[in-house]
């Protein structure tokens, strides 16, 4: 499946998220600089995001790490403390597409990453059915028009 940019999430100020990797008890502290990161996404053939395929990649670098050994799940030995310090690497976050419309549409942005997220031109947050039975997708329009035309209501479009 071909990834497309479709939006832009962008860091006001630098942030460290916590990369939680194969045990539990493993972990790696990574600082990411204030900026803009691609959101990438993955379309159907109908120009529609598929829902668990949104990918926000955020590049930066290792602030703390731990490696502790275990035995049974419990330390056994020093293990191995801040190996890492000073390597690039990397946070992943992979929100719903329907949960990044909603953020979108309502304005409340990535709060969780404390980042602000807008789509691209050409991109656009359709609305079809009400309440609890609302769907929420983000898909490929060519103008306001088309969209409109369609008999959905259209928001949060970048234009």
């Amino acid at each position: 499946m071909p990834r497309e940019q479709i939006g832009v999430a962008t860091l006001a100020e630098a942030k460290t998220q916590r990369r939680l990797l194969e045990v539990a008890a493993w972990f790696e502290d990574v600082t990411i600089p204030a900026g803009e990161y691609p959101i990438t996404a993955g379309v159907d053939q109908r120009g529609k995001v598929i829902e668990n395929s949104v990918r926000i990649e955020l590049a930066g670098t290792i602030t703390a790490s731990a490696f502790p050994s275990l035995f049974g799940g419990l330390p056994v030995g020093s293990g191995i403390v801040d190996a890492n310090s000073g390597r690039p690497s990397e946070f992943v976050a992979c929100p719903y597409a329907s949960w990044l419309a909603k953020a979108i549409v309502e304005k409340r942005g990535l709060e969780w990453l404390g980042a602000t997220a807008r789509l691209l031109p050409g991109w656009a947050v359709t609305i079809t059915g009400h309440g609890k039975r609302a769907e929420w997708v983000i898909e490929r329009y060519d103008s306001q028009t088309e969209m409109a035309g369609a008999g959905r209501k259209v928001r949060g479009c970048s234009e």
